[in-house]
């Protein structure tokens, strides 16, 4: 019983290095947007190829006959300063929207990141969509939690996001070049609640024995 009451303690302890709340700010190669564009009539829709480099990312869809053009953007953060198995309490994705109109944008996420390398060139899209974003600016918080868990569960490094165009509609939001980059805060449990977790097992414990 002494033995796993003290490793009880030494779990609890050796969390302090990773208790509270963990900043992933998204790297100026973690995102980016990629779209096509029409130029005339009797122009095809061409490849605007991706830009990573921007200090904006567009998600959006604007026709003004004969011209168009269209983008995606795609994001990924690092879990790499995550502890493996780590709890999370909460999760948010926190972007800052300079410019919204029409219906807005769409955030999704990527059930499998497991081919994820923090490039947002690759080009992965979400799967399912965890938000709206309408017509306001500002910051946005949106609880990502379940999806980090998930993230964690599969033993991905990379948490990966996209905001597909929508028709008639323009999202603009800062990018990682900028110092209002997008974000995920995530909450893991504080020491002090593990420890006394474990210590308020020692007495059922004794019980046992």
């Amino acid at each position: 019983m002494k033995k796993l009451c003290a490793a009880l303690l030494v779990c609890a302890l050796t969390s302090l290095s990773t208790a509270g709340t963990v900043i992933s700010k998204v790297a100026p190669e973690g995102d980016g947007h990629s779209g096509k564009a029409r130029y005339g009539y009797g122009f095809p829709w061409e490849s605007t190829g991706f830009d990573g480099s921007a200090a904006s990312n567009w998600a959006g869809h604007w026709y003004d006959s004969p011209y168009g053009a269209s983008s995606d953007v795609f994001m990924q953060f690092s879990l790499a300063s995550l502890p493996a198995g780590a709890a999370v309490q909460q999760a948010t994705l926190n972007i800052y929207v300079t410019e919204c109109s029409g219906s807005g944008g769409q955030i999704y996420h990527r059930t499998n990141a497991s081919t994820a390398t923090g490039q947002a060139s690759q080009l992965l899209g979400g799967d399912v969509k965890i938000a709206d974003i309408l017509t306001s600016t500002g910051w946005y918080s949106i609880d990502v939690t379940s999806y980090i868990q998930s993230d964690i569960e599969k033993g991905h490094q990379w948490a990966v996001f996209s905001l597909p165009n929508k028709g008639y509609s323009s999202l603009n939001f800062d990018s990682g070049e900028t110092a209002n980059a997008a974000y995920l805060s995530v909450a893991i449990p504080e020491p002090a609640t593990l420890i006394m977790l474990s210590l308020g097992a020692l007495p059922m414990l004794r019980r046992k024995k």
